[in-house]
């Protein structure tokens, strides 16, 4: 893993056995969607398939609901999501800013793409915003295995305003968390087989993330394929 160079927001390559690899860096336009899409028939010939969204900084929830969507058969929910709804007035007369709870999200199947192999899906404290945003719908779905380090636990629609000195700054105007209420923010979402990266790791040039998915994904013992 080349860590901390700038990669394209797709890339894609065959791995030994088989395994369909997808490192999706980012989903601030439809770049990934539109490759996924444009290499569907070598994705579907895989036996299993590994997601990479460990430097996935978000963008666009559409985008990876559009991947999840040939990976499931079953509608499956997104994250509950809620805000305020702050009025002047309302509050000069002492009332309390009025909660708003949005509709969540529900991620349909794709009616002409469908991947039924084991899918591990790479994680790491890099990975928040739309691509946090995924991985809590793909695990709502128990569509495979979350493998590394706990997501970085920061979502919801930024507001960005000007600091001065000429800075910026953002904050994040909803609350998002899976559609039962749980928590993730603050908290980041837990892998299933937890990848601690060392520094050897790093110095070695040695994706122990990767592997250990590869790993999981050649086990007989491990998860049902999914939906």
């Amino acid at each position: 893993m080349n860590y901390g160079a700038q990669k394209p927001s797709f890339e894609f390559r065959m791995l030994a056995d088989d395994v369909a690899y997808v490192d999706l860096n980012s989903f601030e336009d439809n770049a990934a969607a539109n490759e996924w899409d444009k290499h569907w028939p070598e994705i579907q010939k895989a036996k299993s398939l590994v997601l990479d969204l460990r430097e996935n900084g978000g963008g666009s929830d559409s985008v990876g609901y559009h991947i999840l969507g040939s990976l499931i058969t079953n509608d499956s929910p997104g994250e509950l999501s809620r805000s305020t709804k702050w009025i002047a007035t309302y509050r000069a007369w002492g009332a309390s800013e009025t909660p708003l709870r949005f509709p969540i999200d529900m991620i349909h199947p794709d009616p002409t793409r469908h991947f039924a192999g084991p899918v591990a899906l790479l994680i790491s404290p890099r990975t928040f915003s739309a691509g946090e945003d995924m991985v809590v719908a793909f695990a709502q779905a128990h569509r495979g295995s979350l493998v590394g380090e706990a997501t970085g636990g920061s979502s919801g629609q930024p507001l960005t305003f000007k600091l001065p000195g000429g800075g910026t700054a953002r904050i994040c105007t909803k609350h998002d968390s899976f559609a039962d209420g749980r928590e993730f923010v603050g908290i980041g979402v837990k892998p299933d087989v937890p990848v601690q990266i060392t520094r050897s790791d790093i110095v070695a040039g040695r994706d122990q993330v990767l592997e250990s998915a590869l790993q999981w994904l050649h086990t007989p013992q491990r998860a049902s394929s999914g939906q």
